[in-house]
């Protein structure tokens, strides 16, 4: 997570700087920026929803990963004991 979210982070913010130069550098209500503005701020709220939705399905990996973990780390932990008292059990 900590890969893909900085990646994510850098992308949204280069294009909110080049948003805010693009408005900077626009005086005047001209017809061709604002479609540009309007185009641009709609793909940054694409991206920022691909990123949220990304970022969610990580999350829900992730706790899955980590239950399944557990999950496996008793199990092991269960046959381990099993074993050492077997072992004791036989000398």
């Amino acid at each position: 997570m900590q890969g893909i979210e900085p990646k994510i982070h850098q992308e949204v913010i280069k294009r909110v700087h080049d948003l805010e130069q693009l408005l900077k550098e626009t005086p005047e209500q001209n017809r061709e920026y604002t479609e540009e503005i309007f185009h641009m701020n709609t793909e940054l709220s694409a991206l920022y929803e691909e990123y949220l939705t990304i970022k969610k399905r990580l999350e829900s990996c992730i706790k899955l990963y980590k239950s399944q973990h557990i999950e496996i780390r008793k199990q092991l932990t269960q046959n381990i004991r099993k074993l050492r008292r077997e072992t004791i059990n036989q000398k």
